[in-house]
């Protein structure tokens, strides 16, 4: 008779420890992935909201030629751009597609819309960037 197999008992030792690794580290990794997702939503939301104080920047100073929604002369003033527009001027990275996605839903976003403003807070000026996207884009809430 050969003996060189492995028993029953042994198999289901194995698989059962397997199983149990399976469980600890499937939520471990799910964790890790959400945690991945949120991070680069964030840094998305950051990159889209310089890239929109840049724009306004570039237009105050006028080395770039800015659409007729720009508000000139008014500390007030705004600037309303796409976020295709951004990534044309070279403020934006796109995938390879040549797309923006967003990170936690996979939405193509390129024709989201952002506002920026300049607006005098005590002794400053600060820019404010909120998404005006008439098509739900919602890519500043989390």
């Amino acid at each position: 008779m050969n003996n060189k197999g492995f028993t029953l008992i042994e198999l289901l030792i194995t698989v059962s420890i397997l199983a149990i690794l399976v469980v600890v580290a499937v939520p471990s990794v799910q964790g890790m992935l959400e945690v991945s997702n949120k991070s680069s939503y964030n840094i998305m939301v950051n990159n889209i909201k310089q890239a929109g104080i840049t724009y306004y920047q570039e237009c105050d100073y006028q080395t770039l030629t800015c659409d007729n929604n720009y508000i000139t002369g008014n500390i007030n003033g705004g600037v309303s751009i796409s976020l295709k527009e951004l990534a044309s001027y070279g403020l934006l990275t796109t995938n390879k597609d040549g797309n923006i996605y967003n990170p936690q839903t996979k939405d193509i976003i390129n024709e989201c819309m952002i506002t920026v403003t300049k607006v005098q807070e005590e002794s400053k000026y600060i820019h404010i960037v909120t998404d005006s996207s008439t098509n739900n884009c919602n890519f500043f809430k989390e």
